[in-house]
């Protein structure tokens, strides 16, 4: 089938730009922008204006790498018969000789290759950029914690919540069973009250039938025509009471009265910051600064003390130890010995106190560079990590693996151990390498 087949697509050759031929393609003028058959490329194009200085390529190179700038043929501005030589760094423009010497005349510190200002433009655009894209990801970061804040910050809302409403259906049951016993309080005060009102009520009607049926005998007697009978009759009445015997109190039986009580935040609850979360979320950690290193890893840093510019860095994995100091971006080196370092301390004679691993203490005189032992050990154990307190004391932690001990030694300027800390939980729990942090812990507040 003819579908089966595939398609053929033809292209457009291109002609050779300077004779216009249909000669094989094989160049390119950079500089020109022209395509070039080999014999344009001998012959024709060696004739143009400085062709020495333009760079020509494989076609089949155009694109596989970037192309180099040209910082030779740059004409100035401003004198066209003249090319631009170097960069002036004060003004930072491009200047050509006659700039230099009629327009410009600045100090000759201030000139350099307009290839060296173009090195140090790209570096501080790739630091920007670098520094732009940390920004980049720290702000996303923020952005995430922000958006985890949210999230949790509406979980916590929801569990409050929750916890208002249990509250308060709490508190409406409570309440409700209160105002029940309230009623049935009420119902038996009024039933205390009820029953001598109900009872002399009885009494008085009960009263009344007496009276009214001795009424009804008295009128028999009056109406007797014998005075014998009349006279033993009467005896048999008695004596009639015109009220009834039974008194009643209504004073002390009176109903209470109900008196509402106040309802307050400390009846039904308070909402309460948490202000462990707050403090937590307080911490915002920025990178002010970078210094570039040659090392491997800053492994101990120790700032010099009687040179606050300067500062002590070692790497354990290059066993060097460097003095430097920070200029611009880099840190210039002013001595570098190679030694293994395990700890790091500056002694007030800013002599430089070093761990090896071994049981003495190692001491830089900084005047001469010579190392040697100083009069600081902590026998038998091998020595880490040290600290110098603000006694002048020297704290050093040592460890020993196969007598599985280790310790914290406190050591005098005289070399004397003073103390030695050895089966303290704080020491166990401190292991073999021993924080500078928590030594210092143990140097100023131990004692």
């Amino acid at each position: 089938m003819a579908f089966s087949q595939s398609i053929r697509k033809s292209q457009t050759p291109i002609n050779c730009q300077l004779c216009e031929t249909d000669k094989f393609i094989k160049w390119k003028c950079i500089e020109c922008n022209l395509l070039m058959c080999y014999n344009c490329r001998d012959k024709i194009h060696p004739k143009f204006r400085n062709a020495t200085d333009h760079k020509i390529v494989d076609i089949k190179d155009i694109g596989q790498q970037n192309e180099e700038l040209d910082f030779t043929n740059i004409k100035c501005i401003e004198h066209s018969e003249q090319f631009y030589c170097l960069f002036c760094k004060k003004c930072e423009n491009l200047v050509c000789p006659t700039c230099v010497s009629k327009v410009h005349k600045v100090d000759a510190n201030d000139l350099i290759e307009i290839r060296e200002a173009y090195d140090i433009e790209i570096d501080r655009l790739n630091k920007e950029t670098s520094q732009m894209y940390t920004a980049k990801l720290r702000m996303a970061n923020k952005k995430d914690i922000l958006e985890r804040l949210i999230a949790e910050q509406n979980s916590t809302k929801m569990k409050v919540r929750q916890d208002i409403l249990s509250h308060k259906s709490n508190l409406i049951k409570i309440v409700d069973k209160y105002f029940e016993s309230l009623e049935m309080e009420l119902d038996s005060s009024y039933q205390s009250f009820l029953e001598p009102i109900e009872h002399g009520i009885s009494a008085i009607i009960k009263s009344s039938e007496d009276i009214e049926n001795k009424k009804g005998k008295l009128k028999d007697v009056m109406n007797a025509t014998d005075v014998i009978t009349f006279f033993q009759e009467i005896k048999k009445i008695e004596k009639v009471e015109t009220e009834p015997g039974t008194r009643i109190s209504t004073t002390n039986n009176a109903l209470p009265k109900f008196i509402p009580g106040e309802i307050t935040q400390a009846n039904v609850g308070v909402l309460q910051s948490d202000e462990r979360k707050s403090t937590e979320l307080s911490v915002d950690m920025v990178i002010n600064k970078t210094h570039q290193t040659d090392l491997s890893t800053v492994t101990y840093l120790y700032p010099s003390i009687h040179h606050e510019k300067s500062m002590w860095i070692a790497c354990s994995k290059d066993k060097v130890l460097k003095k430097v100091r920070p200029e611009k971006n880099k840190l210039k080196v002013i001595f570098s010995i190679n030694t293994t370092v395990y700890g790091i301390a500056v002694l007030p004679s800013n002599d430089v106190l070093l761990s090896s691993g071994r049981t003495t203490l190692q001491q830089l005189r900084v005047t001469t560079g010579k190392l040697t032992d100083s009069s600081y050990n902590v026998d038998p154990l091998l020595s880490t990590g040290i600290h110098i307190t603000s006694s002048n004391k020297v704290v050093v932690g040592g460890y020993h693996g196969k007598l599985g001990r280790q310790a914290v030694f406190v050591i005098n300027n005289r070399g004397v151990r003073e103390t030695v800390y050895e089966y303290d939980q704080l020491v166990q729990v401190m292991g073999i390498f021993m924080s500078q942090i928590v030594i210092q812990i143990v140097s100023e507040e131990a004692w």
